[in-house]
């Protein structure tokens, strides 16, 4: 949107939706492939393998099926010319039909890398093959040798390219928020519907439940916090260990936790409008000192005061710089806990920090201007591209 409002003439590539459920909307079924108009935007979109195993294996089958698809509808199907192609990573696999479009198509290449595949998969031991991470390596290494600009998602992953792509030019872009998506609706029925009352103070999660995010230390709070009633923990969201947390919780016997499945967008902006406190976590793991989750853009805009345990760049920016948010130590629920106590009841510590989050976060993160200097980049290069 933000590239057509520049006067561009943007294209969208992509599958058939399927998020968050892991199953192929209703109005998409049985589709090989669907064209469609949003928000005057063409998007084209077709048929992935879904599948809700998370074995590595239906995994890659349906990187791979999405990767083959993609290379198929681009390059017979779709028929007008354009000049860049801007590649959204992980998952690296994408980058295959990428390269492929690229020089039959003669045209540029824009790498754009959230998340540096394959050295994150390998540090959490999702594979632990070697000759799989291998190929894996080559294939990005290739994968950044034959592009023609680069992005990152924060300084970490721009430094570590740029330590192995010398003499490409890599620009720093950032996640953000669109401000003018912002829906306060205070007065929402949510948590009462819900079975929480006036008193209680609601600490969320919201988004993916996996590996990196290590939601073990919120229900190991939870268990030290739980003589304290009006204390309550929400998850919301789907994922790898959605059904461990499940468990555990049951396990611990938790009543002051409530573990709910993703909902769609205005469902979860009631959500939103309704809870005190934004909980951020991701495991202390080298990896993710170059991370920085995009849940923390949208709570920062919606007021919400956020405890966020992770280090690196994102202790740096949002607590050392930003002074934005409450510091634990990752994977440290008595931590955790010890943050919450301190904050939980004192309305004017929280008030400022949410002010404090939404300021920085206007200054830094909106979307607007981010993307305006995304454009510059790619208009400031041109010159080095090939075609």
């Amino acid at each position: 949107r933000s590239l057509k409002n520049m006067d561009w003439d943007v294209s969208v590539l992509t599958a058939m939706p399927n998020y968050p459920d892991r199953k192929i909307y209703a109005d998409y079924k049985n589709k090989i492939f669907h064209k469609e108009f949003i928000d005057d935007i063409p998007i084209f979109r077709t048929w992935i393998f879904i599948s809700k195993s998370e074995g590595i294996v239906p995994r890659l089958i349906n990187y791979f099926s999405f990767s083959i698809m993609s290379f198929l509808y681009g390059m017979y199907i779709i028929k007008n010319d354009f000049d860049l192609i801007i590649c959204e990573s992980p998952p690296i696999f994408l980058g295959i039909s990428a390269l492929l479009l690229k020089y039959i198509k003669k045209v540029n290449l824009l790498f754009n890398v959230s998340d540096l595949w394959p050295r994150t998969i390998e540090e959490l031991g999702l594979i632990k093959n070697r000759f799989l991470l291998n190929i894996t390596k080559k294939l990005e290494e290739s994968i950044y040798i034959n592009s023609d600009l680069i992005t990152g998602q924060t300084k970490g992953i721009v430094m570590d390219i740029r330590k192995r792509m010398k003499s490409m030019p890599i620009q720093l872009y950032r996640n953000g928020f669109d401000f003018n998506n912002i829906h306060i609706e205070k007065n929402s029925t949510w948590r009462r519907d819900n079975g929480y009352k006036d008193g209680d103070v609601i600490l969320m999660y919201g988004g993916i439940m996996g590996h990196s995010q290590g939601l073990d230390v919120i229900l190991d709070a939870a268990k030290i916090l739980e003589k304290y009633a009006s204390i309550k923990f929400l998850l919301v969201g789907d994922g790898a260990k959605k059904e461990c947390l499940i468990q555990k919780s049951k396990q611990l016997k938790l009543s002051n936790i409530k573990i709910l499945d993703s909902v769609n967008s205005d469902k979860y902006n009631l959500i939103l409008n309704s809870v005190d406190i934004g909980i951020v976590h991701l495991l202390d793991l080298k990896i993710f000192e170059g991370a920085i989750p995009s849940k923390i853009f949208e709570l920062m805009a919606y007021k919400i005061p956020i405890i966020m345990g992770i280090n690196g760049e994102s202790k740096e920016l949002f607590y050392d710089e930003g002074k934005c948010v409450i510091y634990f130590q990752p994977e440290k629920a008595s931590s955790l806990a010890k943050a919450i106590l301190n904050y939980f009841d004192d309305k004017k510590k929280l008030n400022n920090i949410s002010k404090k989050g939404y300021a920085f976060c206007r200054d830094k993160f909106d979307r607007d201007i981010i993307n305006y200097n995304f454009a510059q980049f790619i208009r400031n290069n041109k010159t080095k591209m090939k075609y």
